[in-house]
């Protein structure tokens, strides 16, 4: 990893975008979108994922499924599974440059964040906590 990171760091403009871009690709599972209206539901958790933590709920077999494809597709980890055998325990990484690619889709794709987080939030996948 300390390579990457040297490119990175010592990349000019051209080899920054191209790591940027391939991190925005291998966010949406290695597709290019050029239209908000092309995003899937599993593509905005995906981008909102690597920004801020979001927690799927156990209880529905949707959910089951949207956070396996989060994990097939989005770049999310899968850490194993909880005593009961059948809860998943997946996390978004933190890696910077995952980050730096939702923030570059974000911005190419002109998207409001907060309507973004809202419109996850409204589906039945998302766990919205306590409040």
């Amino acid at each position: 990893m300390h390579r990457f990171g040297t490119r990175y760091n010592e990349g000019g403009y051209d080899e920054r975008r191209d790591i940027v871009d391939f991190a925005a690709t291998k966010l949406l599972g290695g597709r290019e979108l050029t239209s908000i209206h092309q995003l899937s539901v599993s593509d905005r958790i995906a981008i909102l994922a690597t920004r801020i933590s979001l927690c799927f709920t156990r209880t529905s077999l949707t959910s089951r499924a949207m956070e396996f494809e989060q994990v097939e597709y989005h770049m999310r980890f899968f850490l194993g599974i909880k005593n009961d055998n059948e809860t998943a325990i997946t996390i978004a990484p933190s890696e910077p440059i995952l980050a730096e690619g939702a923030a570059f889709i974000v911005r190419k794709l002109n998207i409001d964040q907060a309507r973004l987080l809202e419109n996850v939030l409204s589906g039945p996948s998302l766990d919205k906590g306590d409040r």
